[in-house]
């Protein structure tokens, strides 16, 4: 092959691998007619047709790694020892709800005192978060649905509990105040001013015809016309609080409740029963305002309460909370306690938790 010192405009130049004094190698240039393509071997092929499949996951993992670093930066999770390396992408609550810690799966303190330490557990990791932000409309083998109810119940249950602390209120205007919080439209709005809408996993890559919606990275669609179906995705209002509460549930998968906790808070939902100053406020007196602890107890050996304890195989260290949960608003006259309608707001969310709990770990590829 003729080799020419002088390159010209229709010349390609070879660029020495090695350009330093003791090499013989100088930069070459051939022209270009006399260049033959190789041959095209089928597992090149092969790969070549694997390259958008492979871009659209380095993309997904550059978004789920960009969210990780934005939790750890707000959360500050206690330590990052076993983390999977590999992501497989595929649904891994079966995985998860297998383990030998499956037994005591979503039953940890909620002592709010717990909140002032720096124990945040672990990361979530990357298969888990990937989970959290696709929906199902983008054709996964996993999607966001299961951890969206955990995270939804969740929410529900630690709202109330915060509600119930900060509010001396009736069960009806506490249900109003905690709709607010949890509603779709507030955490739609949270999630907004976090800029959690950057990773949403929604659309179907598709990587071919009139439908095609996928371009390799550093390119541009120059036709105004059809670049929306490149560069943006869409869907409807719920899929941001869908999201927002399936993060919540992955959280609550991998690290349990007080970290949980805290990401609500960093959310920005009032899920703290915080005072003015610092440390959490103190649970209102379910007593009404003549009672006293000899009243209780007299009132709790008259009608027998011990019996219901002995039914139920449990001791209420406060018995005043067993008073309360049999009492009626219409025995207010005579009542040692308020009503059972504030224990009432709090039960109904901590059962609807519970059941939920439990199919998870008894029904693990039931769909909501």
């Amino acid at each position: 092959m003729e080799r020419v010192k002088k390159q010209k405009t229709d010349y390609l130049k070879v660029n020495a691998l090695k350009q330093n004094k003791e090499s013989a190698c100088i930069p070459t240039s051939y022209r270009v007619e006399v260049l033959r393509y190789a041959p095209l071997n089928q597992l090149d092929f092969h790969l070549i047709t694997k390259l958008p499949p492979i871009l659209t996951r380095i993309k997904q993992l550059y978004y789920i790694e960009q969210l990780k670093q934005l939790l750890i930066d707000n959360i500050q999770p206690n330590t990052v020892d076993q983390i999977p390396i590999n992501v497989t992408f595929n649904d891994c609550l079966t995985e998860i709800l297998s383990s030998a810690q499956s037994t005591s799966f979503l039953l940890g303190s909620l002592n709010y005192d717990l909140l002032s330490t720096d124990n945040c557990g672990f990361q979530i990791t990357s298969d888990l978060l990937f989970q959290a932000i696709t929906r199902r409309s983008a054709d996964e083998n996993s999607d966001m649905e299961n951890l969206e109810m955990l995270g939804d119940c969740f929410l529900k249950l630690s709202m109330s509990l915060s509600l119930y602390h900060q509010y001396v209120d009736g069960a009806g205007k506490l249900t109003s105040k905690r709709s607010e919080q949890i509603s779709n439209d507030n955490l739609y709005r949270l999630a907004l001013q976090k800029n959690l809408q950057n990773y949403l996993n929604i659309n179907k890559p598709v990587y071919e015809g009139q439908k095609a919606n996928w371009i390799p990275p550093g390119y541009r669609i120059t036709n105004d016309d059809i670049s929306k179906r490149y560069t943006t995705q869409e869907a409807t209002k719920k899929a941001l609080p869908d999201m927002t509460e399936a993060l919540i549930g992955a959280s609550l998968l991998k690290n349990g409740n007080i970290p949980t906790i805290k990401l609500i808070d960093w959310l920005g939902a009032d899920v703290i029963p915080k005072k003015i100053q610092d440390g959490v406020m103190e649970i209102s007196s379910i007593l009404q305002r003549n009672s006293t602890n000899d009243l209780i107890k007299q009132f709790y050996e008259e009608k027998l309460f011990n019996e219901i304890e002995k039914e139920i195989r449990y001791d209420f260290t406060n018995k005043a909370y067993l008073i309360t949960a049999f009492t009626h608003s219409s025995y207010a006259k005579k009542a040692v306690t308020k009503d059972y309608n504030r224990l009432k707001f709090v039960g109904n969310a901590l059962l609807e938790y519970l059941i939920v709990r439990y199919i998870f770990l008894t029904k693990k590829l039931t769909t909501p």
